[in-house]
């Protein structure tokens, strides 16, 4: 895709159903062109739950696994994909990370998230020594 993208994640759950979908793309779709006032850019939404099963099954068949499928009531995915935006626009929408207008409240996230290399968790430690703390580690 040309131009740059960028994840949406709206607040609303609104993005529980594939038939909310469209809705809710048309919403961000508005509201992104108030902030930027950009005329050529794009949404697209997360696909259905059939599609997403139907890829899982296929990847089983072809791995030779007989993992058990999704279950049909849990949530579908909620990340749009903002896509085709100009540099400008880009930048403009990751000024904020939450973006609000009437019809609709979202999170913008670069698709190039960072992962620590390394997350771990010390419990029950209570004190502001740093040496004691670099020796846990």
């Amino acid at each position: 895709m040309e131009g740059k993208t960028l994840l949406v994640i709206p607040f609303e759950s609104d993005t529980e159903t594939a038939e909310l979908h469209n809705d809710t793309c048309d919403r961000i779709y508005n509201a992104v062109g108030e902030i930027t006032h950009a005329k050529n850019y794009r949404i697209a939404f997360p696909m259905k739950r059939e599609d997403i099963q139907a890829l899982i099954l296929a990847n089983q068949r072809n791995q030779g696994a007989g993992k058990k499928q999704k279950r049909s009531d849990e949530r579908l995915p909620g990340t749009f994909l903002i896509h085709s935006l100009s540099q400008v626009h880009n930048q403009m929408l990751l000024q904020q990370t939450i973006w609000a207008s009437q019809t609709i409240t979202f999170r913008i996230i670069p698709p190039e998230m960072t992962c620590p290399s390394f997350l771990f968790a010390i419990k029950g430690l209570h004190t502001n020594s740093e040496d004691l703390v670099e020796k846990c580690i």
